[in-house]
């Protein structure tokens, strides 16, 4: 018994694939023209250059009574064209933001931005990443001057650290260069915080861990300058932090050949001949 193909399309049977598609087609034309005439929109839209989710979007735009000519541009994803007509229908003004090359995390920062009440043209520029944006959008919304990182050269890391130094009240212009690192940045945020010698930490690029170690002495008023040199790892700075701290005598092992394990074990016999003399007088 032969069998026949027969394809639905709305209410009209075809025993034809081709004549079935233009059918089709020809229904989707018209519902977005009607859709289109109802809202005076005078655009036209090629269903052509659209996939089926930007199809929807724009429908649901159009249903909305929405102006979808700001978003009906094959440039635009189906997720961008869901984040505008959602924006759309919360009445924002996002004409002058409108840019496909914004990624999504950015076009949500500028929504936020603009739902805050917020100058997002500060912000809202492609140089920026979202990690930049969001860093320009916080201290916006603290109301501080966010001039002093607005330098799409600083990455989101210094610039959350220039904003928490604004946050802080401490003059951030001692650290907010491009050529110090956010550890760097960090380190000299908080010894300004504590009235602490600056220069230490600019003087050599330290890694963090080494910075950590000078931060612990000058806490301590110890001399650090005895120990704060790029030849020692912060494990060996670490030993002569200690025993600084413990009032030894820390010159028999400042070798920077000398482990820290070696160090620690010199420390260590040190305080042990010193806690013996204290017993004997």
């Amino acid at each position: 018994m032969e069998t026949k193909t027969i394809y639905i399309v709305g209410n009209a049977t075809f025993e034809n694939y081709t004549e079935a598609r233009d059918y089709e087609k020809y229904l989707k034309e018209k519902e977005f023209n009607e859709l289109l005439e109802n809202n005076n929109l005078n655009c036209k839209i090629d269903l052509d250059k659209f996939n089926d989710y930007q199809l929807k979007e724009i429908k649901l735009g159009l249903k909305q009574n929405l102006d979808v000519s700001i978003y009906a541009s094959p440039k635009f994803s189906a997720v961008q064209m869901s984040i505008i007509r959602e924006s759309l229908e919360k009445g924002l003004d996002l004409k002058q933001y409108i840019n496909s090359k914004f990624y999504i995390g950015q076009m949500r920062l500028i929504i936020e931005g603009l739902e805050a009440g917020l100058d997002v043209s500060i912000y809202a520029k492609t140089e920026y990443s979202s990690d930049q944006m969001n860093e320009i959008k916080l201290g916006l919304l603290n109301k501080i001057n966010v001039e002093h990182y607005l330098n799409p050269k600083f990455n989101s890391l210094q610039m959350k650290q220039i904003r928490f130094g604004i946050e802080n009240g401490i003059d951030v212009s001692y650290y907010a260069k491009i050529e110090y690192s956010h550890e760097q940045m960090q380190m000299l945020r908080l010894a300004l915080i504590d009235n602490l010698d600056l220069e230490i930490y600019t003087s050599y690029k330290f890694q963090l861990s080494q910075m950590l170690e000078i931060r612990k002495g000058q806490l301590k008023n110890l001399n650090v300058t005895i120990y704060a040199k790029p030849e020692y790892d912060s494990s060996q700075m670490r030993e002569i932090r200690l025993g600084l701290l413990h009032n030894i005598d820390v010159e028999s092992y400042l070798n920077p050949k000398f482990s820290d394990n070696k160090m620690k074990q010199i420390r260590l016999d040190l305080e042990k001949m010193k806690k013996v003399w204290l017993i004997k007088i």
